[in-house]
């Protein structure tokens, strides 16, 4: 399938750059991550232009792992409610 055809599926306005840089998120020290989160960067900055777009304000995570994505997906894009779920409690998610 060809962007083009992407993009019309998705209703994505190609003129507007939809910036977010994982490094830059980082880098401000705003959100502390306990653990390696297990995305590709690409993939994880793709996904956050792509929430960001649609407006997303919620996130529901199943099979957690280590629950850093959700961590960092909350505070990143500054959502509304966030759940997330494994079969393991992950420590970050007593507080």
């Amino acid at each position: 399938m060809t962007q083009s055809r992407i993009t019309n599926q998705l209703h994505i306005d190609p003129g507007i750059d939809y910036h977010f840089s994982v490094d830059e998120i980082l880098a401000t020290k705003r959100i502390k991550i306990h653990a390696p989160m297990l995305q590709w960067r690409t993939e994880l900055e793709e996904f956050c232009r792509f929430m960001i777009r649609k407006n997303v304000r919620s996130f529901l995570e199943i099979g957690a792992g280590n629950g850093q994505l959700s961590l960092f997906l909350k505070e990143a894009l500054s959502l509304d409610h966030v759940c997330a779920c494994d079969l393991n409690c992950a420590p970050v998610f007593a507080n």
